[in-house]
C-alpha cells in the first residue's frame, strides 16, 4: 500500500499528519525546484502555518515544478503530493505527513502549466541551488554566455530558472495579474536581489525593457534558510515504510533544528512565523552570521577533520582537539566580524555545539563540504582574516583552517598520501602539491583572483602552514585554540 489522499487514514496511528484536508487548499505559491530542501524546510514550515492558522491560510498551498528531471513528479504523483518528513534526532526518528504540496509540474513536458501558475500565484518561490542562477561569481550578473540563457534566448520553451520565471512575468504582466512577492530561498547571499537583477538582465538581453521595468517593481524581500535536509536513501526509504505502515516514494529526511529569516512582506502571505520563520527589516546579519559562523565552521572541520582522518561533522566537532579550536574559531575570530543586528555569536555556537552538531541521526560528511574551496573560502576565511589582521585580532584558527585547505587542494595529506580534489581550480592547486610551507603560502597568495592583492595575513598563514606541516592537525588545532590572544 502507497501513501496518497486514499490511504492517508490508514498511516500508523501517532503518526502526525495535515489538521486541514489537502484536497481543500487552494494554491497560492508556484516554486521552481522541487527538491529535498523545498519539502524539508518550506513545505513543511508552511503546514505548519496553516495548521496553526484560520480557515483562511488555505490559500497556500504549492504548485511546485521540477525543470531538469521527472523522477520527483513521478514519485509524488502517485501519491497525490503527500510525503513524509523523517526527522532524526539521535537514534529517534519522528514521522510527519505533508500536504501543501498541490500540484507537481514537469516542466518541459507541460510548460503551459507552469507559465500559468507563475502568472497567477501571489508568491513565487525558488529552490534551485546556487548553480540555477546562472551568475558570473566575480559579479553576481547574470553570465549572458551561460548555455541555458543562451537557449532560452532563443527558445519557447525555456531551460534555466530565469527564463522560466521571465516567461511566467511576461504572461503575468500580459494578463493584467498583480506583482507578486519573489523569494528565493537558496544559499546565496542577498540572494533575492541577485534574482531580481538576474531577471532584469535577461529581459534586457531580450530588449524588453518595458518587462524590465515592470519587474523593477517587484518585491524581492530577502531570506536566510538553514536546516540540514539530507539526500534520501534506500534505508531512508526502508524506514518510512515501517514508521508510517506503508510506502512512501517521496520520503525526506531532516534535522529537528530548522531557521527561516525572512525580510518583510507587504503583499499577502502565509503566517510561516507560525510555522516557525522569523521576519526581520533587513536578514544580512543573519546571512553574515550563517556564512561566517556555521559554514564557515563546517569548512574548517572538513579541511583539519580531513587531514586527521575523520569523515563527518558529528565526530569531528565532538573530537577533544578540534572542538577548542573551534569554538574560538566562531567566539573570537568569526565572530566579531559579523554585522550587529543578528544572533548573537555565543548562543549561536552553543546551538550547533549542543543541539546540532551532536545529532548523530544526522550524518553529514566531511568530503563534499571539502568541494569547491577556492569559491566558498574567500568570504568563510579570507575576508574574516583580513578583517581581523587589519584591526590587530590574531586569528590563529583562521589561519590554521585555511592552512589546511591549501594542504588539501594540492591533492595530497601531511603524509602524501592523494586526496581527490573537487575545486574550479583543481588543475592549478594540485601544481603546488610538494611546495615547502613558505612557498606554498606564497603560491596561494599569488592568486589574486582567490586572496585578493596584497592580503596582510601572510604572516599567520605561514606560522600556520609550518606549525601543520610539522605538527599535524591534531596538534596544530590544540596549539591554535590556546595561543595567546
Amino acid at each position: 500500500m502507497r501513501l496518497s489522499l486514499a490511504t492517508l487514514d490508514r498511516v500508523r496511528s501517532g503518526v502526525r499528519r495535515p489538521k486541514f484536508d489537502p484536497r481543500a487548499l487552494g494554491i497560492g505559491i508556484a516554486h521552481l525546484g522541487c527538491g529535498h530542501f523545498l519539502r524539508g524546510h518550506q513545505a513543511y514550515i508552511t503546514q505548519h502555518a496553516i495548521d496553526a492558522g484560520s480557515a483562511g491560510e488555505t490559500q497556500w498551498g504549492f504548485a511546485a515544478a521540477s525543470l531538469v528531471m521527472p523522477r520527483v513528479r513521478d514519485a509524488l504523483a502517485p501519491q497525490d503530493g503527500l510525503f513524509s518528513v523523517l526527522i532524526r534526532d539521535g537514534e529517534t526518528t519522528t514521522p510527519e505527513i505533508v500536504g501543501t504540496l498541490r500540484e507537481i509540474i514537469f516542466a518541459p513536458e507541460n510548460p503551459a502549466a507552469l507559465i500559468a501558475r507563475l502568472a497567477e500565484a501571489p508568491i513565487i518561490t525558488l529552490t534551485i541551488t546556487e548553480k540555477g542562477y546562472c551568475i558570473d561569481p566575480a559579479s553576481t550578473r547574470l553570465n549572458p554566455e551561460h548555455p541555458d540563457i543562451r537557449h532560452d534566448l532563443g527558445a519557447k520553451v525555456p531551460k534555466s530558472a530565469i527564463g522560466w520565471l521571465v516567461a511566467g512575468l511576461r504572461e503575468r504582466r500580459a494578463r493584467g495579474t498583480a506583482r507578486p512577492t519573489i523569494i528565493s530561498c537558496d544559499n546565496l547571499p542577498t540572494n533575492s536581489r541577485i534574482l531580481r537583477q538576474a531577471a532584469i538582465d535577461f529581459c534586457g538581453l531580450r530588449g524588453d525593457h518595458a518587462l524590465a521595468d515592470w519587474i523593477q517593481r517587484i518585491s524581492f524581500p530577502c531570506t536566510m534558510v538553514d536546516r540540514m535536509v539530507l539526500a534520501t536513501t534506500t534505508p531512508d526509504l526502508a524506514d518510512a515504510e515501517a514508521l508510517l505502515g506503508m510506502e512512501d516514494q517521496a520520503a525526506v529526511v531532516c534535522e529537528p533544528f530548522l531557521q527561516w529569516v525572512i525580510e518583510h512582506i507587504d503583499g499577502p502571505r502565509p503566517q510561516w512565523e507560525a510555522g516557525g520563520a522569523e521576519f526581520v527589516a533587513d536578514v544580512a546579519p543573519w546571512e553574515g552570521a550563517k556564512l561566517r559562523l556555521l559554514n564557515a565552521s563546517h569548512s574548517a572541520m572538513a579541511y583539519l577533520g580531513g587531514l586527521a582522518g575523520l569523515t563527518t561533522i558529528t565526530e569531528t566537532a565532538a573530537d577533544p582537539d578540534f572542538a577548542p579550536l573551534i569554538r574560538r574559531f566562531i567566539l573570537h575570530e568569526n565572530g566579531p566580524t559579523i554585522a550587529k543586528g543578528g544572533p548573537d555569536p555565543a548562543d549561536y555556537a552553543n546551538t550547533l555545539f549542543d543541539r546540532r552538531w551532536r545529532n548523530r541521526g544526522i550524518r553529514h560528511l566531511l568530503k563534499p563540504i571539502a568541494g569547491e574551496g577556492s569559491r566558498r573560502l574567500p568570504q568563510r576565511f579570507i575576508a574574516p582574516l583580513r578583517e581581523n589582521t587589519l584591526a590587530g585580532r590574531p586569528a590563529p584558527c583562521t589561519a590554521l583552517a585555511l592552512a589546511a585547505w591549501m594542504q588539501y587542494a594540492t591533492g595530497r595529506d601531511l603524509h602524501g598520501e592523494p586526496i581527490e580534489v573537487n575545486d574550479p581550480l583543481a588543475a592549478v592547486t594540485t601544481g603546488f602539491a610538494g611546495a615547502a610551507p613558505d612557498r606554498l603560502v606564497d603560491l596561494y597568495l599569488a592568486r589574486e583572483d582567490i586572496f585578493g592583492p596584497d592580503h596582510p595575513g601572510r604572516a599567520a598563514l605561514q606560522q600556520a602552514m609550518a606549525d601543520l606541516r610539522r605538527l599535524g592537525a591534531r596538534e596544530a588545532a590544540r596549539a591554535a585554540a590556546t595561543r595567546a590572544p
